[in-house]
């Protein structure tokens, strides 16, 4: 078979299987991040937030590397690469961090000595790396796409997000050397992000056995 055939055949496949958004509203959804939530909501489809959680080996094997930070900057090169590489031209002195093609192990050495994580991508919901650089203890600096826009997914202040334009370099470059300069302030600032990612698992479950006993309530009612 031809590869280009496969490639169509599986794209088509995928368009024909997508739903409308109208066709949704047929049934009640269970989101991951708050941003869906409210697009959902948006389009008067019923919603409800449960979240998700790390897997707990990553807990487990993040304890083993506790490394010295150093001025690095970790990113992953898939989520906006190209306004990445606007912030390596302006400062080629940046220590910027790929992290591509990682095991587990790997991944968490990397962030373990990492003072930064951007993520200058579209986040469709709560990403899993940028919450794995958080519990390695580095500063997040992300975009405002998707749920990074607002202060639910991502819990950090709007100072370390920003808008992906030109302009908006200069201002982001400022503050990776401010977070270099005074690590311990801006780490400390993002803790809020930090507990509610510990948080997440007992969250999740908590909200899943809310679902259960209000789907339950229903089911009786009717």
């Amino acid at each position: 078979k031809s590869p280009l055939r496969d490639l169509y055949n599986r794209y088509r496949t995928l368009s024909y299987s997508r739903l409308p958004i109208r066709s949704l509203s047929q049934c009640f959804h269970l989101t991951q991040s708050y941003y869906a939530t409210k697009y959902l909501e948006k389009y008067s489809i019923n919603a409800l937030y449960i979240g998700d959680y790390l897997n707990d080996e990553f807990f487990k094997q993040s304890k083993m590397y506790q490394l010295e930070k150093k001025n690095i900057i970790s990113y992953n090169p898939k989520k906006g690469g190209s306004f990445t590489k606007l912030i390596q031209q302006v400062h080629p002195e940046f220590k910027m961090n790929p992290l591509q093609n990682l095991t587990r192990k790997e991944l968490i050495n990397e962030l373990a000595v990492s003072k930064i994580y951007i993520d200058f991508g579209h986040h469709p919901g709560r990403d899993r790396i940028p919450r794995e650089a958080a519990i390695m203890n580095c500063c997040l600096i992300t975009s405002t796409r998707g749920s990074a826009g607002n202060q639910y997914d991502i819990k950090i202040n709007g100072e370390y997000k920003f808008k992906i334009s030109n302009k908006n370099v200069k201002e982001i470059c400022n503050k990776i050397s401010k977070i270099f300069n005074n690590f311990e302030r801006h780490r400390m600032d993002q803790e809020d992000n930090v507990n509610q990612i510990l948080n997440d698992k007992e969250n999740y479950f908590n909200h899943v056995k809310s679902f259960i006993t209000t789907m339950k309530k229903r089911i009786n009612q009717n």
